[in-house]
């Protein structure tokens, strides 16, 4: 009976050593006041760098503000450039009809002048011919 007592005893003793090396790798497993300290630190810093990152964005979201109204801007300037460049395209079909009929009568004047011009080549020539007559039947 004593060996089965300290056999009983011996049990008890080896599942109670098998279950406080559970507890204690529990133990180790869970945070203690050092690390709950450190974790601490870590997200106040972690909070300080989003709070550095939430200004940089609202910086950012400044600055695309500005190029929208840059963006607007420029777009009205090429409007009222796209409504000088067809003002212009205008003046200039206008004035290139001008010229045009310019050229065109200039053009009729040349024609007119050089049948007068050849006109009165014929006629030099033919005078020409009969001044020769005339001084040869003399």
């Amino acid at each position: 009976m004593e060996n089965n007592a300290l056999e009983l005893i011996t049990r008890m003793y080896d599942d109670l050593t098998i279950r406080l090396d559970s507890i204690e790798t529990k133990l180790d497993k869970k945070a203690d006041k050092d690390d709950v300290a450190r974790i601490e630190t870590d997200v106040a810093g972690i909070q300080g760098k989003i709070t550095c990152i939430e200004s940089d964005v609202a910086g950012i979201q400044g600055k695309i503000t500005c190029i929208e109204s840059d963006v607007a801007a420029i777009k009205g300037n090429i409007t009222g450039i796209k409504d000088d460049i067809i003002r212009l395209e205008n003046k200039l079909d206008t004035n290139s009809k001008a010229l045009f009929d310019g050229y065109q009568q200039t053009y009729e004047k040349l024609e007119n002048l050089e049948e007068k011009v050849d006109n009165i080549f014929i006629k030099v020539e033919r005078h020409d011919s009969e001044i020769k007559l005339l001084k040869s039947s003399r």
